[in-house]
Order: C-alpha cells, then structure tokens, then sequence
C-alpha cells in the first residue's frame, strides 16, 4: 500500500471509531512544536515548570546515583531537562553520549548542532522518529539514562503510559535508567488551566494539528470550526483535551475508503493527561517488568520525577 494511503486508512480508522481521536503524530510539524514551547513556558503552565525545578535540582544526584555514559531524550525536540542531565554527566567524567529524537529532519538537526556546540566534550546524535512509533532507532542500551516527559501533546493517560513502558522495558538493560514525569493529580483545577491557558496558545496548538492533516491530504478542516475543551475526568484521574465540531459535516479523506462524519456530539479526543499515585504507578510498573528506583517531588507534591529501571534476569515481553 502507498504510505500516503496507509497513512489516511490509519488516520480515518482513529477519528471514525466509537471514540475519535488525533494521533499524536499529527501535532509535531514545525508550528506545532514552536506553539507547544511557548505554551510550556506560560506562567499557568506548572507541569513544565516544576519539572525544570526538579531536573535543575537533581540532575547531579540522578547522574551521580544511576552514573549515565549517554543521555537519551524520547521526545520529539530536545527539552531542557536534557541539558541538566548532560551538564551534570560531563561534569563526572571526560567524555559523554547524547541521542536526541524528533518527528521533524530540519528541528532534529538543529538540536544537534545546538548540542554539539555547547557541549563540545558530548558525541550527539540525532534519530528521526518518536518514541511513540513502532520503529525503535536508538539500539539497545547499557549505561543510559532516557529521558521521557510530556509524551504527546500533553501526556498520557494510565493505560497508554503503560503499554509504552512496557515496549521500552524490552530495550533496557539492567544499569539503564528511564527518568519519567508524572503529575499527581493533587490540583486538578491547576492541570487544567494547564491543558486549556487563558492565553489561547493550548487551543492554538491543538487546532494546529488540523492545519497539518489539511497540507497532508488536501482536506478543508476549518480550524475556527472546532472548538477546544479540556476536561477533568474525575473517575480516571485525568485530564482529556478535545476538538469539538461546531456543526455537522461530511469529510471525504483522500486514499481513505469512507467518509468521515464530523458532529459536534462526536468530539476528537487530542490528548489525554494522567495523574498517579506512587502505589499505583509502582504497581502498574510492577506489572510490565519495571521497578520504581527513585522518588522527587516538588514541595507541593504536584508533579514527581521517578526513574525506572530493569532488574536483571527478568524476561520482558515487548507486546504488540
């Protein structure tokens, strides 16, 4: 099949389903990933912020404690929270290693050259993809710390932070580490002026990603034809972002065989952002191979860095 109708087929099969949803693969272009580092810096914004607190303040003692030789950022553009853990790896030995990953040839080569000339005892290099992808271009590990934050346009929720955790878990190995933010749901009306700031730049952001499937395949999805919503879903603990139609219509996606059916009854679910206990986190890694190595919270225990590991000699069954 041609990529561009694989692509369609997959795309028709998530927003025609029971409930619709965008791929996070659709948000990363390069307006996106510019609208996202604008809105992560906003006051209201404090998953972002309080994680840059925690990684400036304990990025000696993680490196110091799991004694990294590379540094592997997951997410599409190198964050800052890279920058602290390589910071304090040159700080402990001569040399180190960094991989970034982005969706994006042109961002994923100028955080390279960034990197590379900031750091100039560092040998980085670039892998073109997600980590939310099948494909997996970093190889396997030894003495590696990857970094996994904000995964998607928000987070994501348990079940899909799970099964990520679990495919990773076959690619670790015993002194690997894996550092993931968690929020913990201690203030949900705070999450969601996170997910939904009063300065627009979240809806901006998500709307973006109809501006992307419109250059894709030549589609006529109006942004200002949606609106965009976050909720607090108190039963599961998280936040879901939607796109909501403001009126009733039919979508011919080219090399797609159907038509969607676009109603404002019938949301597209953009994002989905989950909140943890530490029980429940420990048992949920517990259960894809994984154990919970370290702990950090923010004084207002809102936000928690935890790092990850593999024990040795634990078979891992990577899944689907």
């Amino acid at each position: 099949m041609h990529p561009e109708s694989t692509a369609a087929t997959a795309l028709y099969r998530s927003l025609a389903g029971p409930f619709p949803a965008v791929p996070s693969g659709w948000f990363w272009d390069p307006r996106g990933a510019d609208l996202h580092r604008v809105r992560t810096g906003l006051v209201d914004h404090y998953p972002a912020r309080v994680e840059r607190e925690l990684f400036r303040e304990h990025a000696p003692m993680l490196v110091g404690l799991f004694e990294p030789r590379e540094v592997a950022d997951l997410v599409p553009s190198a964050s800052r929270h890279v920058r602290a853990l390589v910071g304090a790896m040159l700080d402990r030995t001569p040399r180190g290693r960094c991989a970034v990953m982005d969706t994006e040839p042109e961002r994923l080569v100028a955080s390279v050259r960034r990197l590379a000339a900031d750091y100039p005892r560092l040998d980085v290099r670039g892998e073109l993809g997600d980590c939310l992808g099948r494909a997996w271009p970093l190889g396997m590990g030894g003495a590696r710390m990857l970094l996994l934050s904000a995964v998607g346009p928000d987070g994501l929720d348990a079940a899909a932070l799970l099964h990520l955790l679990r495919r990773l878990a076959a690619r670790l190995a015993p002194d690997d580490s894996l550092v993931l933010g968690v929020d913990l749901g201690r203030d949900p009306a705070a999450l969601l002026r996170a997910c939904e700031d009063p300065e627009g730049m979240a809806a901006a952001f998500h709307r973006n990603a109809l501006r992307v499937i419109n250059a894709r395949f030549g589609t006529d999805l109006d942004p200002a034809s949606f609106s965009f919503e976050a909720v607090w879903d108190a039963a599961r603990r998280r936040v879901e972002t939607r796109l909501r139609p403001t009126f009733a219509r039919k979508l011919a996606l080219p090399g797609a065989a159907g038509v969607l059916r676009l109603d404002p009854a019938r949301p597209w679910v953009t994002g989905r952002v989950g909140t943890w206990t530490r029980a429940a986190l420990r048992e949920g890694v517990a259960g894809v191979g994984l154990v919970l190595s370290a702990w950090l919270t923010d004084p207002d225990e809102g936000r928690a860095l935890v790092v990850l590991q593999r024990p040795a000699g634990v078979p891992i069954d990577p899944g689907p």
